[in-house]
């Protein structure tokens, strides 16, 4: 699936009408199953589903599944999508019986203090960064969105292990949601069974409160944005040892948390 469609459209251009076939971002139901129990439904974009699978029980449930995932399925029903899996012991906190959507991670929590204060401390990262390698990452996330490319509806997430090389990323995935490309791609981390956890996340919209929460229960101490960061999101990263970098465009960017000991500069 390639988490986009056509649709017929009327476009109207300098008074004139014609009839086109236009693409469209996908957005379906897609309901999430272990052993057999419903844990969540969100609409997402239908690609890359078992990593979303992996990546949404990771962030949202603390199940890390780095193998194959067992007895792992997709059900397509009527235009509704069920990933299946198999996880034993599995014991989840919270079963969210309605439909989930951004900042889903918040329903479980009543007060502000236990909201923030349950995200764990990210650790200090390797090493220090170039600002100049997370414009150029942020670069060449815009020019592999190619569902956003076709639609103008998709939102991308990235990750990279190492700034330093080229290209700087590693794993790239879009969906209709932000934060379902996020888990998509921190499922193909994931799955990747790579032992040297994430030093950045990339997003290409603004960053809320529900992405923050999903880079620190990853330990990614750096998470970068082409748009803003909203106060929440700012007041947990720096409860949390991260950095957020938003804006980041034109050779420009606006920084909140930690920045003591995180940026070298250019040689």
């Amino acid at each position: 699936m390639s988490g986009h469609r056509t649709a017929p459209s009327h476009r109207w251009k300098s008074g004139e009408w014609t009839t086109e076939l236009e693409p469209v971002a996908n957005e379906s139901l897609v309901s999430i199953y272990v052993n057999q129990q419903k844990l969540t439904s969100l609409l997402a974009s239908d690609q890359d589903l078992e990593s979303l699978y992996r990546g949404h029980l990771a962030t949202e449930y603390e199940c890390i599944l780095t193998r194959s995932i067992p007895e792992f399925t997709i059900e397509r029903r009527g235009g509704a999508i069920e990933l299946h899996g198999t996880v034993s012991s599995f014991k989840p906190r919270v079963v969210r019986e309605g439909l989930v959507t951004t900042s889903c991670g918040a329903c479980d929590h009543e007060q502000l203090e236990s909201l923030i204060g349950d995200i764990p401390r990210v650790d200090d990262p390797p090493s220090m960064i170039l600002m100049e390698s997370i414009v150029d990452a942020l670069s060449t996330m815009r020019d592999v969105q190619y569902g956003f490319q076709a639609t103008g509806g998709m939102h991308a997430a990235a990750i990279s292990y190492d700034l330093g090389k080229l290209p700087p990323l590693d794993e790239v995935c879009e969906d209709i949601g932000r934060h379902n490309a996020v888990d998509k791609t921190l499922g193909k981390f994931l799955a990747s069974g790579h032992q040297t956890r994430p030093i950045a996340l990339f997003l290409s919209g603004r960053c809320g409160w529900d992405i923050v929460a999903k880079g620190a229960r990853m330990n990614i101490p750096f998470i970068a944005s082409i748009g803003a960061a909203s106060d929440l999101a700012i007041q947990t990263a720096r409860l949390t040892n991260m950095t957020l970098i938003t804006f980041v465009r034109n050779e420009k960017a606006v920084v909140y948390g930690r920045h003591e000991g995180r940026f070298k500069p250019k040689d």
